[in-house]
């Protein structure tokens, strides 16, 4: 199984990302877009491990408290010939992870 560690947007914040993606929609020739509901910030990318419930109960022990997010920019990389897109965030020195 392929895991990574994100956090997953409220869904106000889906939407309004949602709302931008659709303008960006626009000025695309074509392409397959993550449904909304999909939305989340990746913080690490673990790759294939078929040690999920060690995963989840070490993710599960770890307390945080709410903090906002601020989008900065936006990038691409390019997988497999195609681009990929993605939206990058402001530092945050009250956030303090431990990957």
């Amino acid at each position: 199984m392929r895991l990574f560690i994100a956090i997953n947007f409220t869904k106000m914040t889906k939407k309004q990302l949602g709302m931008a993606v659709e303008k960006f929609k626009r000025f695309s020739v074509r392409g397959n877009f993550v449904p909304w509901t999909n939305y989340h910030l990746t913080l690490k990318f673990i790759g294939e491990s078929c040690q999920l419930d060690r995963w989840t109960r070490c993710l599960d022990s770890i307390e945080a408290a709410p903090f906002k997010l601020y989008p900065q920019n936006i990038g691409k990389f390019n997988r497999q010939n195609k681009d990929l897109y993605w939206v990058g965030f402001k530092s945050n020195e009250n956030i303090l992870f431990f990957v």
